[in-house]
């Protein structure tokens, strides 16, 4: 994001450790940009991918929900119940979990929702409220082989991120 990107600390650590930001504004572009991404990974490499695309407020839930729901009916109703995240957007996932044979994990969080964007969160460094963290592994062999069937399991994960940001840090361990 540019935001991260403007601030003068992050800036100079990203392109040090090897981050990529990928132009969302152009889909085939980023596409292609994450599939060769993942052709290069190694056992030492990590790949961070947020398929929301940005970050979570209630009118982009309802504007991503009214668009998924024109393009997409069956994707919209297996996503209906989100409530606290985005709709993943599927490209860039897809891309990635074709160019790579690895274990894929999701991670969810809480706690950040309160600040509206990154220059508000680095003012309240040290952060008073406590920040809830989740994460769960899934095996690659465990990872659908079609497009259609990798869709269906990333809604099924983001369905099972927005239970864990719903019920908070508390449950972290009972969704997987």
């Amino acid at each position: 994001m540019a935001e991260l990107l403007a601030d003068p600390g992050f800036d100079l650590i990203y392109p040090r450790t090897g981050s990529v930001f990928i132009p969302r504004d152009n889909g085939p572009e980023a596409i292609e940009i994450v599939r060769q991404l993942g052709q290069s990974v190694d056992l030492k490499t990590a790949i961070v991918i947020f398929p929301e695309g940005r970050l979570f407020r209630p009118d982009r839930l309802e504007r991503a929900k009214t668009r998924l729901a024109l393009e997409n009916p069956e994707r919209a109703a297996r996503l209906a119940s989100l409530s606290h995240v985005l709709p993943p957007r599927p490209g860039g996932v897809l891309a990635l979990v074709d160019s790579v044979a690895a274990d894929v994990v999701v991670i969810a969080h809480t706690g950040l929702d309160q600040f509206g964007s990154f220059a508000e969160l680095a003012k309240e460094v040290p952060i008073r409220n406590p920040i809830g963290i989740g994460a769960w592994r899934i095996a690659g062999d465990e990872v659908p082989l079609g497009d259609g069937e990798r869709i269906a399991w990333l809604d099924e994960q983001w369905v099972l991120v927005n239970e864990w940001v719903a019920h908070g840090a508390r449950n972290a361990d009972s969704n997987r």
